[in-house]
């Protein structure tokens, strides 16, 4: 099934021409992902594009923040962290929830 995701949104601003908020994905999915799509966002009082429009922005978030937490584990002193790491107390957690 092919669900086109039209959000087109203008942004009128100081400029003399609109500049358009929002661009058209087409995307090819199979019938019965359509379908869940479709269900989740009736369920959630939302349209198939605002639904589709958070999933991928959670998902870019998600890869985005990998990406950064990557580039600064490269730069992670290990002997740093063993520093850190020996100042925290031997003890047990405080509360159950702490020791799962």
């Amino acid at each position: 099934m092919r669900i086109v995701v039209d959000t087109n949104v203008i942004i009128t601003t100081h400029l003399s021409k609109p500049l358009p908020a929002m661009s058209t994905i087409t995307v090819d999915v199979p019938s019965s992902l359509a379908k869940r799509i479709f269900n989740l966002a009736r369920n959630e009082g939302l349209t198939a594009s605002q639904f589709l429009a958070s999933a991928a922005a959670e998902k870019v978030a998600v890869w985005e923040a990998d990406d950064i937490i990557k580039e600064r584990a490269v730069a992670v002193d290990p002997a740093a962290i063993s520093l850190l790491l020996e100042k925290v107390p031997d003890i047990e957690p405080e509360h159950d929830w702490d020791k799962k």
